[in-house]
């Protein structure tokens, strides 16, 4: 993957000096007041109303404290059913806007939820009336640090804006954060600045004794340059800060009702495993409560979120091409992780030439992008000319449809770069690649579908049906729509006798294991081994309906 740019010149000094007012004691000071429980009336689950307008106006007073800014309130209304049928509620958001120099116009928001929800205690879910709920780490974590970042970032003279933000109802399904970023299709913002990232704080205390690396940073493709930032910056901010990037990561935290709006955010998290998932084994539970906390590795954290800021405020004008800017999209899937396709499949390669820096470059300057289509058959360009040069913290993209024809079955790489001119550059940002497979069509599969197409009841009941010309052998692997396998089967296991003709083997068969598939898109992968042949892949899609 291509660098970022050089620490030395994206304003690292401004990080580091930001990321040292961040106070460990302040951190534990708002973890223990949030999650203490005196009574047990004393909660933060959101539909509690009078319980967590305490917290909502103690959080309101002590952030407008922090910024010297008037904190606003965003109430909204809404039902959950299964707690409480035929009831409505109301929630609150809570935000402090700390006005910039007005050098560049957007805001950065630094957010958390401060709602919280025990329900993997048992019996709590049907008592939750009456039962607490103290969310140290879930997200007492994450409030604490936006607090301390707002309190290290007063005095800072940012050429943005940063708002500060805490979401409630995120623990019944993202509900003040989409709250927020619905608002941007109505108004372009509910705070009045156009948006350059989301910078989310969710579970930073738990740490596992085995654990390689200090934190997560969950992204996906929209916000790639955002996390490639954060992880060129971390070194600078602290050497011995370990953060690994998930990208695509799960939507399952406030960031990804930004993600529903292509938004730039990221959330900041303890380590994870591999995939994402959460780890901590008390998330949830009455179990979650101070004495599970590693507040050295949540002041490491918070340290992260308030020096990227810092170092994003200082940084010069630099026209880039990052890794995570060079995007394959595909059809109603938009961008996609995917990497393998078929001839008649049309992609788009989209480049996106981004400013790095937090200023706008000199008057005259510009760039030059070149990308270019390598395989078996020689060097196609795509793409030749100049492109605007974008303004701080902005990006100008480049398009370009790309129909998969037979000279480019086999395996392809795009190369793009740029040249620029009229300023300053850093050379070791200007270029990417990426690879991609094309299958040819097999001539001996007519036709594959899973049947019915939407599966509406459980998955072993559907069967799935292949029309062969003759006899072959046959594999399947099935995916959900974030790429991760969910089952496979072959012919020599489980499919029985396949012959010439229509074959329809029942998914009860073929995948013994699996009986339900949550509700979605998913995409199966049939491979097949013709006699003398290279084996040839065809690729298919079907929905579930629960």
């Amino acid at each position: 993957p291509t660098a970022p740019g050089s620490s030395a010149r994206r304003g690292a000094g401004l990080g580091r000096t930001a990321a040292a007012a961040v106070s460990r004691d302040s951190l534990l000071a708002m973890v223990r007041f949030l999650s203490t429980n005196r009574a047990a009336d004393s909660t933060r689950f959101v539909l509690r109303e009078s319980s967590i307008e305490v917290i909502t106006d103690s959080l309101a007073a002590r952030l407008a404290r922090y910024t010297g800014v008037p904190v606003e309130r965003f109430p909204f209304r809404f039902t959950r059913a299964y707690f409480a049928p035929e009831s409505t509620y109301t929630a609150v958001n809570i935000a402090s806007r700390l006005p910039g120099n007005g050098s560049l116009p957007g805001a950065i928001l630094v957010t958390a939820h401060y709602d919280c929800i025990s329900a993997h205690t048992p019996g709590w879910s049907s008592h939750w009336q009456t039962r607490p709920s103290p969310g140290a780490d879930d997200n007492a974590t994450g409030v604490a640090a936006v607090m301390e970042a707002a309190r290290a970032l007063r005095s800072a003279n940012l050429p943005f804006s940063v708002i500060f933000a805490l979401f409630s109802g995120e623990e019944l399904g993202l509900l003040g954060s989409e709250y927020v970023a619905d608002s941007v299709v109505v108004n372009g913002s509910l705070f009045g600045d156009r948006i350059i990232g989301v910078l989310n704080c969710d579970m930073l205390g738990y740490h596992r004794a085995d654990a390689t690396v200090t934190g997560c940073v969950m992204s996906n493709y929209d916000s790639g340059w955002l996390s490639d930032l954060i992880g060129a910056a971390a070194p600078a901010i602290d050497p011995d800060l370990a953060l690994r990037i998930i990208n695509p990561a799960p939507s399952n935290s406030d960031h990804g009702s930004f993600w529903a709006h292509s938004i730039a955010a990221v959330s900041f998290i303890e380590p994870l495993a591999q995939s994402g998932v959460i780890e901590n084994p008390v998330y949830h539970s009455l179990a979650d409560t101070i004495g599970t906390i590693d507040f050295g590795q949540t002041e490491r954290i918070t340290r992260a979120v308030v020096g990227f800021i810092g170092e994003l405020a200082g940084a010069p004008p630099e026209i880039s091409l990052l890794q995570s800017d060079l995007l394959l999209n595909f059809g109603r899937q938009g961008i996609t992780g995917r990497r393998s396709f078929f001839v008649g499949d049309t992609l788009a390669v989209r480049a996106r030439v981004r400013n790095i820096g937090a200023r706008n470059g000199p008057q005259g300057a510009g760039a030059t992008l070149r990308i270019s289509l390598e395989n078996s058959t020689g060097t196609r360009v795509l793409f030749a000319g100049s492109v605007a040069a974008p303004g701080a913290l902005s990006a100008s993209e480049v398009v370009i449809p790309l129909v998969l024809t037979e000279p480019l079955a086999g395996e392809n790489m795009v190369k793009a770069s740029i040249t620029v001119s009229g300023m300053e550059n850093d050379p070791t940002n200007d270029s990417a690649e990426l690879d991609f497979d094309v299958e040819g069509r097999n001539p001996l599969v007519l036709m594959h579908a899973f049947e019915p197409n939407p599966i509406t009841g459980p998955f072993a009941s559907a069967h799935f049906c292949v029309n062969l010309v003759q006899a072959l052998p046959l594999a399947i692997e099935l995916y959900n729509i974030e790429g991760e396998r969910v089952a496979s089967s072959s012919s020599e296991r489980r499919w029985g006798e396949l012959h010439a003709g229509l074959n329809c083997v029942p998914c009860s068969q073929l995948f013994p294991g699996t009986g339900r598939l949550a509700s979605g898109v998913y995409i199966y992968r049939l491979i097949s081994s013709p006699p003398g042949a290279p084996r040839v892949a065809s690729i298919g899609r079907f929905a579930v309906q629960n």
